[in-house]
């Protein structure tokens, strides 16, 4: 139970539960030292050991399960679920991590969506730590994304800005080569994981790019990602030179 002698409206269930409460309110902590540390941070929802233990000043967090968020302490409005949860996040704001040790890297990162198991670890597709803005869903044992309609991306030219020709046409493509392969169940093991697919390897394309890349993100260089959309422009323009071509070809 916790030694409060000015906060209202607080719940505290378990050994040292809200122990260092002041002046907050609204906070309910359920398990063995959860909200322990939290001096000022009001309308906190703690439930499971250890959670959100360290939690000073931060408010609004929702942290359930052993260990969610247990190191956040200035961080608001996070919500945390599962077992260990965030469990590295000190003053990361504004994130919804939900799944068995989903977001645990995140320190000071700001409104990510890291969904399942190990989501946003160096174990996903993603390791998100400072980061962002960032979506993770799941980590690399997934292999299948199944949805029934395609996502519906925005594209208003009233939402963008510093508009350029893209550079690149039939001779990037030309150079493309297409390979037929399976994803590896890890790096250090040589077993196929998943079906075979058809595709790329990511360091051609960046070759490709040189220094000005957007086809491919190599935000963490050891885990290069490849963004399909963005080859279609590039195929359109290679369709316009080769209608060209033809065209010219006609006409003589």
């Amino acid at each position: 139970m916790y030694d409060n002698t000015e906060g209202n409206y607080n719940t505290a269930i378990g050994q040292s539960s809200l122990y260092n409460n002041e002046t907050a309110n609204n906070n309910t902590a359920v398990g063995y030292v959860s909200l322990n540390a939290n001096t000022t941070g009001g309308s906190n929802t703690a439930v499971g050991k250890d959670s959100l233990k360290d939690n000073t000043t931060g408010a609004s967090n929702v942290a359930l399960g052993a260990g969610a968020n247990e190191n956040n302490t200035t961080g608001d409005e996070n919500v945390s679920m599962g077992v260990s949860v965030m469990g590295l996040t000190t003053s990361g704001s504004c994130n919804t991590s939900i799944g068995s040790q989903a977001g645990y890297n995140v320190s000071s990162g700001d409104n990510n969506l890291l969904l399942g198991r190990n989501a946003g670890r160096s174990t996903s597709p993603f390791t998100v730590t400072t980061q962002d803005n960032r979506i993770v869903l799941g980590d690399n044992s997934i292999t299948n994304f199944y949805s029934q309609v395609a996502l519906t991306v925005t594209s208003d030219a009233r939402d963008k800005m510093n508009f350029e020709p893209v550079p690149h046409g039939l001779d990037f493509v030309t150079k493309l080569e297409p390979y037929k392969f399976n994803f590896k169940k890890t790096r250090e093991v040589e077993e196929p994981h998943g079906k075979a697919r058809y595709g790329f390897k990511a360091q051609d394309i960046l070759e490709l790019e040189g220094d000005n890349n957007v086809i491919i993100d190599n935000e963490q260089p050891d885990h290069l990602k490849y963004k399909g959309e963005h080859l279609v422009p590039v195929l359109v323009n290679a369709i316009k030179e080769l209608t060209k071509r033809l065209e010219e070809l006609e006409n003589k």
